[in-house]
């Protein structure tokens, strides 16, 4: 056993001393006297080897200077340390200059920089490092590398004797603290290193020296002694490889000057102490554990006072056997007032009661943590040999001074009305309140409840029973409680919006709580409890202001409400179902809206429509994305309400083409020339949300039928606003259309580019002839019939002659290439120019080929009637009425009497460049019902293959679940209708593709 004794000096002059422990600091041989001897170790050498001896000594143990601290102090040097320096407190009065002796591995100078900095916020103080072993030095800087002082003018260090400091380095009157730790017992000669201090100093200075020294008890000097002259050495082989430099440290420690010798020498050095007693000129910081030891035992006395002559095994089990028997017998602590707080504690309530409550748990622990230090052999070894026998009723030495704590103290306050606990209610109930307490405090009753659960099976081992037992379960019905009366009253007479905040806050709070003083095992149980009462209970009502926060866009509202419902296994699917059917009124209204708005007999265009489902379903995927974190299940829910709207509406009515058809056109509108979106990321987010809104159409082969009707148109008539809009586009359909149908549009778009090469070459040739009709410019568009969706005139047409020669010889010219080959003329999509010759001004002419071959006739003629024309250009009747019904309206063609027709020759009064080729109206409802033939026409074919996939997959099936795997697989493209599948089947059965079972109605077996 060994104290510590300190040293503390006044601060008149320059001074304060503390002393104790190990360092490598050597004084250099005197020549005036040479044959004078000093101590090394028990050993007596002259003055002038010590050095080099000691040299050798931290020469050796540099590397493990720390593991010799812990040996000679049962490790409990770094907390000597830490209270060395904090007693100095470097950086109170500003930034300091301190000179570090015998500091090599700079641990003083490393936790002076840190004090200043982190208690002053100080980053001026500087520490001069100086041992005389190079090798510590060494040591010392490879630490400091580590740490942000580093390379900094804080931190210098110096190859010097303590004995005789360089003049030219360090100055007389410089440094304001002289620290020196466990290394003044090292040097040759005390007094001169003491006359350096005090020279180097300045006025008012402090000198402050740590070392190890006298232990008074004659009990604790004999164990410790036992201790440091056995297992010390032994320690030094076992860890470092090196008896004999531990065994120097050892009997170094016995042979320096006992406290008040060492004192007297300070103040002969001219320093100013205090009084030569412990807590004057000195502290010794294990002084008062000879008052512990007194209480042993007689037969302990008698056995420590005999070390001396040796003891046997037994005999020393024996005595820490008595020791531990001492700490377990009743008249250690056997009450409250064994502590000497029985009586206090009675007078005390509420927060002065956990405050003297705290100050004596810290006092208590601190003191066993010490006590626990010295028996570390009877915990390590005697302690485990008795649990390990079965007596689990034996606890190390630091569990059991807690039972005792538990046992006769905490157990008797609690059992006056639960006296502590409640205390600590009453504080966190103060805090809810809105008042400040002392969190700090709070913890610190919590966290000594924590510690006094034992594990009767493994002390070593966490356990909460004391915890949960006398403050967890009142705690959480407190809170329960609190919650539920003061959530009642707010909804009584707040809105649900302060509602939402003031929850939402509590809980917030309330986490906190978990976080300051709380352990985090409470987290789940506490934060449990108050979703029951704030959330859980009052959800109904939550539930039933949704749609008022939806319709009012409370945005911060809605936010709090899912975060709060979120927490709640059921909280959310109301919200689900609620937001759904919102979506879905608001699309259906936003419809019903704009169709109110339409004027009789008017179509709906496709933009003004297309842009009310975007409007509505952005509006609510940002509500998703914003107030729900886009959570799956809200965004199904808007998934299934768009669903509805888009399919069906006021503007579909019972049509479930319509808004297929819309969006497709709407693209389309898009994708040409002219459109508004001049900017290319523009175009591309707003196709995006068309893409977005095709996912939500039941009949996506509607969709795909008319998107590729409008794609070709766009094509042959160079309309497209550009080929990378086109590709991106077709990239964009393919997650929602497949890859098949989008490849078919990707050959669409190449070979327009391939049958521009093909007429090239007729152009060329054309050239190289000479032909009367030469002036006229001729473009053909060859494309393969089963890509694109488009239908030859059912009508006979009679090609002008003015274009016939033209015709042929490209006809001509294409058989002699393609012999094989039949082309089919689309009139009907083709497109001419015309110029006129029979008016002032020079106007050109846009018009269809049916318009052209009439325009052609009055080359001619001024006047023709309705026969003449029909017999001219073969155009039905019905059809050449509203063709020449255009012209008629843009004043080309005048109509003064029925079916008779003149050319105008007066001024138009139009632009120079005319659009004449108009959209018939009974062509767009000819091609809309074109294209609903196709689609029908094409399912037919689609559920005969899905059929005959899905039994060639499972060879035999019955009627309805053939029937529902058909359903299935298809929903994704459209809805099939039951009787389109019966006949599906019928068909099959009988092109042989399936049969029935034989002796059964409803059973489908495959026909390899």
């Amino acid at each position: 056993m060994f104290c510590l004794s300190r040293a503390l000096r006044c601060s008149q002059l320059r001074t304060r001393a503390l002393s104790r422990s190990l360092s490598s600091q050597s004084s250099p041989p005197h020549p005036e006297h040479s044959t004078r001897t000093t101590s090394f170790g028990f050993r007596t050498v002259p003055e002038e080897s010590k050095e080099t001896l000691v040299k050798e000594v931290f020469d050796s143990v540099a590397s493990n200077y720390d593991l010799m601290n812990d040996a000679t102090s049962f490790g409990v040097h770094r907390l000597w340390k830490d209270s060395y320096v904090s007693s100095l407190k470097p950086g109170r009065r500003g930034p300091m200059q301190c000179i570090d002796v015998a500091g090599g591995t700079g641990d003083i100078a490393l936790r002076i920089l840190d004090f200043a900095r982190e208690n002053y916020a100080d980053r001026e103080t500087t520490v001069a490092v100086v041992d005389i072993n190079a090798q510590m030095l060494k040591e010392g800087y490879r630490r400091f590398k580590k740490t942000m002082y580093h390379n900094t003018p804080q931190i210098s260090f110096h190859e010097a004797n303590a004995q005789a400091l360089p003049e030219e380095v360090f100055l007389d009157n410089t440094f304001d603290l002289y620290t020196i730790a466990f290394g003044i017992r090292n040097c040759t000669s005390i007094p001169d290193v003491l006359k350096e201090a005090y020279r180097v100093l300045k006025p008012g200075g402090t000198f402050a020296c740590l070392e190890f020294s006298r232990v008074n008890n004659p009990l604790l000097s004999t164990l410790y002694d036992q201790y440091s002259f056995t297992m010390i050495p032994l320690l030094g082989t076992i860890l470092a490889g090196d008896r004999n430099s531990y065994q120097y440290l050892v009997e170094s420690i016995r042979k320096f000057p006992p406290q008040s010798e060492f004192a007297q020498m300070i103040q002969e050095a001219g320093f100013s102490t205090g009084e030569k007693v412990d807590g004057g000129a000195w502290e010794d910081l294990w002084g008062d554990l000879g008052a512990t030891w007194a209480f042993l035992e007689e037969g302990v006395n008698h056995i420590m006072t005999r070390l001396d002559l040796g003891v046997s095994y037994s005999k020393y089990m024996s005595l820490y056997t008595v020791a531990y028997n001492y700490c377990t017998s009743s008249r250690t602590l056997t009450s409250a007032d064994s502590f000497g707080i029985g009586n206090r504690i009675d007078d005390l309530q509420d927060e002065e009661l956990l405050k003297y409550y705290a100050e004596q748990w810290d006092r208590y622990t601190i003191g066993a943590n010490y006590i626990n230090r010295l028996f570390t052999y009877l915990n390590r070894h005697w302690v485990k040999r008795e649990r390990d026998e079965g007596r689990k009723a034996v606890y190390p030495v630091y569990t059991l001074a807690l039972v005792q704590w538990n046992i006769h103290l905490f157990k008797p306050i609690q059992q006056k009305q639960s006296k502590l606990a409640n205390a600590v209610l009453r504080i966190i109930e103060s805090q809810r309140n809105g008042e400040t307490i002392d969190q700090g405090l709070v913890k610190k009753v919590i966290d000594s409840l924590v510690s006094l659960g034992l594990d009767e099976t493994d002390p070593d081992k966490a356990c909460l029973t004391e915890y949960k037992n006398h403050f967890e379960t009142p705690f959480l019905k407190a809170t329960e409680a609190y919650y539920r009366k003061e959530s009642l009253a707010f909804l009584a007479n707040n809105s649900i919006s302060d509602y939402l905040k003031m929850a939402e806050e509590r809980l917030k709070q309330e986490e906190d709580r978990v976080e300051r003083y709380l352990i985090s095992a409470s987290r789940k149980p506490l934060i449990s409890t108050c979703e029951d009462v704030l959330i859980r209970e009052h959800a109904p009502t939550l539930w039933e202001h949704f749609q008022h926060l939806l319709e009012f866009d409370k945005d911060e509202d809605l936010q709090r409400m899912y975060a709060l419902l979120s927490r709640l296994p059921e909280g959310l699917e109301p919200l689900r179902k609620g937001f759904e059917q919102f979506v879905k009124n608001a699309g259906l209204s936003a419809v019903l809206t704009i169709v109110g708005e339409l004027e009789e007999e008017t179509d709906m265009d496709p933009k003004t429509y297309v842009h009310t489902l975007l409007h509505v379903h952005n509006k609510n995927l940002a509500t998703v994305r914003r107030s729900f974190r886009h959570e799956a299940g809200f965004k199904a829910s808007l998934d299934r309400a768009c669903a509805d709207f888009v399919n069906r509406n006021a503007a579909t009515g019972n049509s479930s083409s319509k808004s297929p058809e819309l969006i497709a056109k709407y693209a389309d509108g898009l994708l040409r020339k002219g459109n508004k979106m001049a900017e290319e990321d523009e175009l591309d987010a707003e196709l995006d949300r068309v893409v977005a809104l095709v996912e939500y159409v039941n009949e996506k082969d509607v969709f795909q039928n008319f998107y590729a009707k409008t794609l070709s148109k766009r094509l042959i008539h160079n309309a497209s606003v550009s080929d990378d809009a086109e590709k991106s586009m077709n990239s964009k359909l393919k997650t929602v259309c497949g890859f098949e149908y989008c490849y078919k549009l990707e050959r669409m778009v190449i070979e327009i580019g391939l049958s521009k090469e093909a007429t090239e070459g007729f152009r060329e040739k054309m050239q190289m002839q000479s032909h009367a009709d030469a002036d006229i410019t001729f473009n053909a568009l060859v494309l393969a019939t089963f890509l694109w969706p488009l239908n030859a005139p059912t009508h006979e047409f009679i090609i002008p002659k003015e274009i016939l020669p033209t015709y042929n010889r490209f006809q001509m010219y294409y058989q002699q290439a393609h012999n094989a080959r039949r082309l089919t003329w689309l009139w009907n999509y083709s497109k001419n120019e015309l110029r006129t010759n029979y008016t002032n001004q020079k106007y050109i002419f846009l018009t269809s080929t049916f318009q052209t071959a009439i325009l052609l006739q009055y080359n001619h003629n001024d006047t023709l009637a309705l026969d003449e024309l029909f017999a001219a250009t073969g155009i039905p009747k019905d059809y050449l009425k509203q063709v020449l019904a255009i012209l008629v309206k843009a004043k080309v063609l005048i109509q003064d009497e029925e079916e008779q027709y003149d050319l105008n020759p007066s001024k138009f009064y139009l632009p120079i460049r005319v659009n004449l080729n108009m959209a018939i109206r009974s062509e767009q409802k000819a091609e809309t019902v074109d294209v609903m033939k196709t689609v029908e026409e094409d399912r037919k074919y689609i559920i005969q293959a899905t059929i005959v996939r899905v039994m060639k997959a499972r060879k035999q099936m019955k009627h309805q679940p053939l029937i529902q795997e058909v359903i299935t697989l298809l929903s994704q493209r459209f809805s099939p209708k039951l009787p389109d599948i019966k006949k599906a089947i019928d068909a099959l059965l009988e092109k042989d593709y399936i049969d029935r079972v034989e002796n059964t109605k409803d059973t489908y077996t495959y026909v390899a």
